[in-house]
């Protein structure tokens, strides 16, 4: 019997070996089978029978196998299509050769019609690059490779791909591609967040106020926003052909341009500079740059702002701390020189009282009185440049002011010059003073009468209401002052003269400036001082050779116009005798008031200044009957020496002198009033009017 290891060991053979058997024993003869009832033929019928018995094993077995084999074959292709990704065997042409039923769907493709098509039909254009270029590396390398994609479908639909990549042999040992295909939402997602993003990005770039640039380190333009473009004048392709220094020739001056080009490493820096528009002209911006990283690299982000505005405020708060800090400076000079001519002319007016008769020395005196004058007059024009001489207002007929003045402008126009009026009746109300008034229109009509010359013209006065549209923006004095109220009263100079240059027309209420003979042109500031110190502005309107419009805009009043008979101011008959007490820090100012009051009929007991005057007050009070008091003074001023005054005796009448005008002294809350204020320089008849009005025109 032979073994086990003696065995075929494939069934092939023991089939065959058997099938040789069986023939055998079917041509034996009788003789042959009595031959193998011998022992020798027994074993070789008992090893046939061995031999089929293995054989129907071997069978079996191979049934069995088969069966196992198409179970396995089954259970892989039940894997191979419905996996969650989609396979693909691609040749190195790009064609698909084979590919699972994921990969069909994931394309949207029928499996069958998937087959033999490029696989780069289904990659997005802008991607194809990144396939070919992995492709192209695994069949150099045979290194497994791993790329995102954006893939399309068959009916145009797109999403993000995973491909991973790995070498292979088909049967015929032609190298593949056998590409793992997944679809990647979470890629999806992020790139809907990110074009979120960048459409919230670019809106707020869009509508952002400022203008807003990107950069690289060279100083191309990567990106800007509208309002850039709006402020230069280009339009976005054309700055993006452009680089930072086109557009800042400044920013390369005194390091700007390491700014502008440098990697700032996320800290922000502002400077000024100037851009240079389309047309050529220069707008100043303050720039604030800082490094911006974007997946393409890190960027300078620019955000630049247009101060044209900001410039022109600051300047004109420059113009206004300066006009401010003129302002304090002339007030104080008018107010001593109001002291000083206030010793001029007292004592001019004690000499031409002790001089009896006609002389030549008497009209010296009254000539140089006259001058004094004059130079007081000049000093209140310049405080009313200033805005501080307004005093007492009250509702006013625009046109019947006006008309009150006429008299006094037609001996202001030349000869051969006319005057026309269109006053209506009643005009517009505002709160003024008739003084006011005529000085602002005399001031404008003398100033016409200057344009029109020797030659002659017309100057045409009228008076109406305007509504804030109707008054100019351009050249508007103050450039600050804007219209509040729905109408406003409208004061209008024109004439025909030679009209402004452009090149005066910001200076035509500068003091002294005259575009004639030196020393004249203080007339247009006072115009403009009190014009603003009534809250309103006045505009000009002028042409070469055409004349010139003055427009004086004023508040309308809301109450409306007194009517009431003029009465004749009367003043109050005084009883000389009994002391003055006089306060004054300025001794030659104290000698002259003094020497006036002795005229008027006092005696006078004086102090320089409110200590001084308290202590002489405590030891005189049964005697005092007023007290003229400075306002400014050292150690104790003239409101609270009126205060310490007025402690000891409440109702002492008190007189308060000052070189400062009504207006700016009494502004304000004191505890305490004067009777009366006596603006310097004064004379005896305003002294002893004071006096008079103060206590009452009683005797003592």
């Amino acid at each position: 019997m032979t073994s086990k290891d003696d065995r075929p060991g494939d069934a092939a053979e023991l089939h065959a070996r058997a099938e040789e058997i069986a023939r055998k024993i079917a041509v034996l003869s009788p003789e042959d089978v009595a031959a193998l009832s011998s022992e020798r033929g027994l074993q070789t019928l008992l090893d046939l029978r061995v031999h089929q018995i293995e054989l129907e094993m071997q069978n079996e077995e191979l049934r069995r196998l088969h069966a196992e084999l198409d179970a396995a074959r089954a259970r892989y292709f039940d894997l191979f299509d419905l996996a969650p990704v989609g396979y693909c065997t691609v040749s190195e042409e790009g064609l698909i050769l084979e590919a699972n039923l994921t990969a069909a769907t994931l394309l949207g493709v029928a499996r069958g019609a998937l087959v033999k098509q490029r696989l780069s039909r289904f990659i997005l254009k802008e991607d194809e690059g990144n396939y070919y270029l992995h492709s192209q590396r695994l069949f150099e390398t045979a290194a497994p490779q791993t790329c995102e994609l954006r893939m399309v479908k068959k009916d145009g639909t797109r999403f993000w791909a995973r491909l991973e990549a790995t070498a292979a042999q088909d049967a015929a040992g032609a190298p593949v591609c056998r590409f793992v295909m997944s679809d990647n939402p979470e890629r999806e997602r992020a790139e809907e967040v990110l074009r979120e993003s960048e459409e919230r990005y670019r809106t707020i770039l869009e509508h952002a106020a400022d203008a807003v640039f990107m950069h690289d380190e060279t100083g191309r333009i990567l990106d800007v926003n509208r309002k850039a473009c709006q402020n230069l004048g280009y339009s976005r392709e054309e700055l993006l052909s452009k680089t930072i220094r086109d557009i800042d020739p400044e920013a390369i001056q005194a390091g700007k341009g390491e700014l502008w080009s440098a990697n700032l490493e996320g800290e922000s820096h502002t400077f000024e500079s100037r851009q240079v528009r389309k047309d050529g002209s220069a707008i100043p911006v303050e720039v604030t740059l800082g490094s911006v990283r974007l997946p393409r690299g890190p960027v300078i982000l620019g955000i630049v702002r247009d101060i044209t505005e900001r410039k022109r405020v600051e300047e004109q708060l420059r113009q206004l701390q300066k006009a401010e800090s003129l302002g304090r400076m002339a007030g104080a000079i008018a107010h001593h020189f109001n002291n000083q001519l206030g010793v001029v002319m007292g004592n001019l007016e004690l000499a031409l009282v002790g001089l009896s008769g006609d002389s030549g020395v008497r009209d010296n005196l009254i000539e140089a009185m006259q001058a004094a004058r004059r130079s007081a007059e000049v000093s209140g024009q310049l405080l009313a440049y200033l805005g501080q001489t307004i005093g007492e207002r009250e509702p006013l007929d625009l046109s019947e002011a006006c008309r009150r003045s006429l008299p006094i402008l037609r001996a202001v126009l030349p000869e051969h010059s006319a005057l026309e009026t269109d006053l209506p009746f009643p005009g517009p109300s505002v709160s003024a003073s008739a003084d006011l008034i005529q000085q602002i229109l005399t001031n404008l009509v003398a100033n016409a009468s200057e344009a029109v010359g020797e030659v002659g013209g017309t100057a045409h006065v009228t008076v109406t209401t305007v509504s804030p549209d109707d008054i100019p923006a351009a050249h508007r004095f103050p450039t600050g002052w804007q219209p509040r109220d729905k109408a406003h009263a409208c004061l209008e100079v024109r004439d025909t003269g030679c009209g402004i240059a452009d090149t005066d027309m910001e200076k035509l209420f500068d003091p002294f400036f005259s575009s004639k003979s030196t020393g004249r042109g203080l007339g247009l500031s006072v115009v403009l001082g009190i014009v603003h110190a009534l809250g309103g502005a006045v505009t000009v309107e002028s042409e070469a050779g055409r004349g010139s419009v003055f427009r004086v805009i004023l508040p309308l009043s809301a109450d409306g116009v007194p009517r009431r008979p003029e009465q004749t101011a009367q003043v109050p008959e005084m009883k000389a005798g009994g002391t003055v007490l006089l306060v004054e820090d300025l001794e030659m100012m104290r000698t002259m008031a003094a020497a006036l009051l002795t005229y008027l009929g006092f005696s006078v007991l004086a102090a320089k200044d409110g200590v001084e005057a308290v202590e002489v007050f405590r030891r005189h009070q049964g005697e005092i009957r007023c007290v003229l008091c400075d306002l400014t003074m050292p150690r104790m001023g003239g409101w609270q020496t009126l205060v310490a005054l007025r402690k000891i005796a409440p109702g002492i009448p008190v007189v308060l002198a000052s070189g400062y005008d009504e207006a700016s002294v009494m502004a304000g809350d004191h505890p305490e009033q004067p009777q009366v204020f006596l603006p310097k320089p004064y004379q005896m008849a305003a002294l002893k009017n004071a006096l008079a009005r103060a206590m009452g025109g009683r005797p003592e």
